[in-house]
């Protein structure tokens, strides 16, 4: 018998949507997605593997493509507001994911949630979300990856670890896990686990460009500087956009001696850019080869023009960083009331476009902090250690690793200034001493104590250590080469400084 017309595409429509049902709901231990589109899940899917594999201008036109077809679905655009680099869209990408958080599933609201928590600057309320969300969706890879995450941003490297290794336990191809335990093992100092994390990593994404961005790292700081160059080509290879591998690039090149080149890279970078914010890490990489020269003239132009771009995209976040960043140029070459003006102008940015009370309270904290070195340049110990003891006793009050590190570097600076060297290297030691700039003021405080071999230790690390795109490296590297050279010749005269 034949049926009805109708009848028939109301069984194909019922067809369609069992089958989205069944290919949208994994299992009870992982994280459904909810859309009323099968191609837009299609898009979504694709989108969050790209960016996974920090491949994210294509991330974005998936993400897009799934929202032209699913305009609420709610987790594009959680991951587009991961992606887009304006701080604005970012801001206005999470609000929309919030939005449809209660026209979704329980895990996806959790994790919108958590990413709301995190861009309120509220570390406690994040954990308390992601917490909850592994325990309801203990299968699923990605959750416990999105733990791993959280703990990484606070510097928690063994719980990251462990974060990460139930993921790669759950689901031994997921790249993106070994990628994010290679980075805490190099952190924790234990390179061969990190480079074995790395060669995994490598292994399971070969067409990717972030495996081999990532190895390229660890060679950097092996100091195998040439090696580095040659895998951070290979990403190039497969994205020639793609702006880590330059910047790779052009740092071991600085390193290398070889300024002139760096610049060159970087400025292919700015011709094939797509985007502004490409452009803008061009230019802050060209700015930083200069810092590394000490021409601070050259610098301040091309930060200029890339902070032009900021002002024209109207983005406050980047503005906000940029004026962040010029106040610590301007404390390098001794103007505190330059600094000072562009702390207070930095920190007015931030207020006024603030998302939540607790952003702009972070961002008054964050100004303790600057504003106490300003009183150190200006020869006021007392000020200055009166501002970094109130920041201190808030950062150890709710627990935040940066700034507890932070802290103590400020007051390890104090102390090395006051003449205080015992406590000088007792601060110091407790600081991020990943940081150049730590390295270096730590080294300096061993030097007039009279330990050169310790100092002469860390003022190689200082001077080759991977760290371009921090205004600390560029501000003291080869201030920590002329260090290295002045103690080898006295501690052993007739031995050559070797070339790096």
């Amino acid at each position: 018998m034949k049926m009805p017309r109708k009848l028939i595409t109301l069984t194909a429509l019922a067809l369609v949507v069992c089958l989205l049902l069944i290919w949208n709901s994994p299992g009870p231990d992982t994280i459904p997605i909810t859309t009323r589109s099968a191609t837009a899940l299609i898009h979504f899917t694709e989108g969050r593997n790209l960016f996974e594999q920090n491949r994210k201008i294509a991330a974005e036109s998936s993400l897009h493509k799934a929202l032209d077809l699913d305009p609420r679905l709610a987790m594009a655009h959680l991951y587009l507001s991961r992606i887009q680099t304006n701080g604005n869209e970012a801001r206005n990408s999470l609000a929309r994911a919030v939005s449809l958080a209660n026209e979704v599933s329980d895990g996806e609201r959790l994790m919108i949630l958590a990413d709301r928590a995190g861009s309120f600057q509220q570390p406690a309320r994040q954990h308390e979300l992601l917490s909850k969300l592994t325990e309801t969706y203990s299968g699923d890879a990605r959750v416990h990856l999105e733990l791993g995450l959280y703990f990484f941003r606070l510097k928690h490297w063994d719980s990251a670890i462990i974060s990460y290794s139930r993921a790669v336990a759950l689901s031994p191809t997921y790249a993106s896990a070994y990628n994010g335990m290679g980075y805490c093992y190099r952190f924790l100092g234990n390179l061969c686990a990190a480079e074995e994390c790395f060669l995994n990593y490598m292994s399971l994404i070969p067409d990717a460009p972030n495996p081999y961005d990532s190895y390229a790292d660890l060679l950097t700081k092996m100091n195998r500087h040439r090696e580095a160059i040659q895998f951070y080509k290979e990403a190039l290879k497969v994205q020639p956009d793609f702006v880590a591998s330059h910047l790779g690039i052009a740092n071991n090149l600085c390193v290398l001696g070889q300024h002139k080149e760096a610049r060159e890279q970087l400025g292919h970078l700015l011709e094939i850019a797509w985007n502004d914010d490409q452009r803008r890490a061009a230019l802050q990489g060209i700015m930083m080869s200069y810092l590394d020269q000490g021409n601070f003239e050259a610098a301040f132009e091309q930060f200029e023009t890339a902070h032009q771009i900021a002002i024209a995209a109207a983005d406050t976040v980047a503005m906000a960083q940029d004026l962040d960043a010029m106040g610590k140029m301007w404390l390098e070459i001794d103007r505190s009331e330059e600094a000072s003006k562009a702390f207070t102008a930095s920190l007015n940015l931030i207020v006024l476009s603030a998302v939540a009370p607790s952003v702009a309270e972070q961002a008054q904290l964050d100004h303790y902090q600057r504003q106490a070195l300003v009183w150190l340049q200006r020869g006021n110990i007392v000020q200055a250690q009166d501002i970094i003891q109130q920041y201190q006793a808030e950062a150890l009050r709710t627990k935040d690793q940066n700034r507890i590190q932070t802290a103590h570097e400020t007051l390890g600076r104090i102390a090395l200034e006051s003449g205080d060297i015992q406590q000088a290297i007792k601060e110091l030691s407790e600081s991020d001493l990943e940081q150049a700039l730590n390295q270096y003021y730590l080294a300096l405080a061993y030097e007039v104590a009279g330990d050169l071999p310790q100092a002469l230790r860390l003022y190689i690390k200082a001077s080759t250590y991977d760290q371009f795109g921090r205004l600390g490296q560029a501000f003291v590297r080869q201030k920590a080469l002329r260090r290295v050279e002045s103690l080898r010749l006295v501690q052993e005269p007739h031995q050559e400084v070797p070339v790096l």
